[in-house]
């Protein structure tokens, strides 16, 4: 296959080393799309979630990381994205931010290492540099699923959004996709 002719399935890859991960043996959410994906995977979990606990299974959506749709490059050493995750945590909308600093960003920023240090040391993956920076992020305490439609409210999150540039290793690509495709 000519380098050319790859078109990948970014969120099949990243699920791949990051779809079963926990932290301190909390389950982390991933899924990835658009805001009305994003809207409706927030509704259908709900109603999973509702079933679950009606026959006394505890499960949980959140902690969350969220994919936002991606464009892909080819280079001379594999395919590059910039990537945007969204590390989100359900808040109380009436905290003031020095109670979400306090209970829920020291968690966020833990997971988000957590994964962002899982998908880095993978052999499938590499943070790539970019303007000097591997990573930028910032703090986005009660945000909005909604993006301000009040008439779609769904989830209040704290949240922490990260962007940055993904190496994705070509000599890992025929691995990946063969294994994706077996689940």
């Amino acid at each position: 296959m000519k380098r050319t002719d790859l078109i990948i399935d970014i969120q099949s890859i990243l699920n791949h080393v990051i779809g079963d991960l926990s932290y301190e043996d909390l389950p982390i959410s991933f899924s990835w799309g658009d805001q009305l994906e994003l809207l409706q995977w927030i509704k259908t979990k709900d109603s999973e979630i509702a079933a679950l606990r009606a026959i006394s299974v505890n499960a949980n959506k959140y902690p969350l990381v969220w994919l936002t749709p991606t464009k892909i490059r080819h280079s001379e050493t594999g395919l590059k994205s910039n990537i945007t995750l969204i590390f989100a945590q359900i808040t109380e909308p009436e905290w003031l931010n020095e109670t979400r600093w306090d209970r829920t960003m020291p968690f966020l920023s833990e997971v988000a290492n957590h994964v962002l240090k899982t998908i880095d040391t993978s052999k499938h993956f590499q943070i790539s540099r970019r303007d000097g920076y591997e990573i930028e992020y910032e703090y986005m305490p009660n945000y909005s699923t909604t993006q301000g439609k009040s008439n779609e409210a769904l989830d209040i999150w704290d949240a922490i959004v990260v962007n940055f540039e993904l190496l994705i290793k070509l000599n890992c690509l025929s691995e990946i996709q063969s294994s994706s495709t077996a689940k």
